[in-house]
C-alpha cells in the first residue's frame, strides 16, 4: 500500500466526463463522502506517480489542475492536453489519512481519438471541387463537406489501422467529387462526428480563392462565344446584303446597256430621215 494511507470504501474516484477527448481536458473526480470539509486533500499518479496538487494547488499548473467546490468533501483533478502516457497508471486522491488507488486503464476507458489529419491532396478547379484527404482517427467517424447551400455525407475508405502508443486508430480516406457550379460554396470547411462530439477537418475557402476565377472564366468563355456567334451573324448578314446590293447594281446596268441598245436604231433612223429631207 503505498505512503501507508489507509484506503477506505468510502472514498473513490472515477472519470467525470465520457468519452475523454485525447488533446483535451479529461477530469477524475473524488468522491469523498467520509472526508471532512476541512481536511488535507491531495492528488498523486501519472507515469511517475507524483504530487500532482493539494488542496487547489497544483505542482504543474500547466498539466494539472486540482479543483474543489466550495465546502464540498468531493474533488477533482483535471489533466490538461490529455494523452497515452496519462493512461494505464495509478492515480490515488487522499483525504487526511484516507485514500483511493485506481489504475486508469486504456482498455476500459471510453475514448475518442480526434480525427488528424495525414495528408491533403484536395482540388478545386473549373467548378469540380476533388476531395483527397487522410486521416487516422477513433472511433469510426460520419464526416459531411458544408457549404452555404446545405451539405453532403462524404466517402470513406478504410485503409487498415495504425497504432499511436497503445491506442489502436482507423486510418481512413475520405474521397468525394462536388460539382459546384450550381452551388454556393464560399467558405467550405469539412467536419467529422463522432458520437455527440464535432471536429474540424479542413476549410477551403473556394468563392474567393477559386469559386470567382470560374465563375468569371466560365462568364468569360461564354461572353466570348456569345458575341464571337453574334460577329459571326452579323458579318453574314452583311456579305449577303453586299452580295445582294451588288447583284442588284449588276443587274440594273444589264437593263439599262439593254434599254441603250435597244434605244439606238431608232435614233439612227431617224438621223437618216432628217438627212433625206
Amino acid at each position: 500500500m503505498r505512503n501507508n494511507l489507509i484506503t477506505d470504501s468510502y472514498l473513490e474516484w472515477n472519470v467525470k466526463i465520457e468519452p475523454v477527448i485525447f488533446g483535451e481536458e479529461a477530469i477524475l473526480s473524488c468522491k469523498a463522502q467520509a472526508c471532512r470539509p476541512n481536511t488535507r486533500k491531495k492528488w498523486i499518479g501519472g507515469k511517475k506517480y507524483d504530487l500532482l496538487g493539494f488542496d487547489n494547488n497544483s505542482t504543474n499548473p500547466s498539466k494539472y489542475k486540482m479543483m474543489t467546490s466550495g465546502n464540498s468533501v468531493n474533488f477533482d483533478i483535471m489533466i490538461m492536453n490529455f494523452s497515452v502516457s496519462d493512461t494505464n497508471c495509478e492515480y490515488t486522491c487522499a483525504c487526511g489519512f484516507l485514500q483511493y488507488t485506481n489504475k486508469l486503464k486504456l482498455e476500459n476507458l471510453n475514448f475518442i481519438y480526434p480525427p488528424e489529419v495525414n495528408n491533403d491532396q484536395s482540388t478545386h478547379e473549373d467548378g469540380i471541387f476533388h476531395i483527397d484527404i487522410v486521416i487516422q482517427v477513433f472511433p469510426l467517424p460520419t464526416c459531411r463537406i458544408f457549404y452555404q447551400d446545405g451539405n453532403e455525407i462524404l466517402n470513406t475508405t478504410s485503409l487498415g489501422k495504425n497504432n499511436v502508443g497503445e491506442i489502436v486508430l482507423f486510418k481512413l480516406r475520405i474521397t468525394d467529387t462536388i460539382n459546384f457550379r450550381c452551388k454556393t460554396l464560399a467558405v467550405t470547411n469539412i467536419t467529422c462526428q463522432i458520437e455527440t462530439q464535432t471536429f474540424h477537418i479542413a476549410d477551403y475557402n473556394i468563392d474567393s480563392v477559386k469559386g470567382n476565377d470560374i465563375v468569371f472564366k466560365t462568364m468569360h468563355k461564354l461572353l466570348i462565344v456569345g458575341l464571337s456567334a453574334v460577329l459571326l451573324v452579323l458579318l453574314l448578314i452583311g456579305s449577303v446584303k453586299v452580295l445582294r446590293r451588288k447583284k442588284n447594281k449588276h443587274r440594273r446596268r444589264k437593263n439599262k446597256e439593254k434599254e441603250t441598245m435597244a434605244g439606238m436604231p431608232f435614233l439612227k433612223t431617224t438621223i437618216i430621215d432628217r438627212n433625206d429631207k
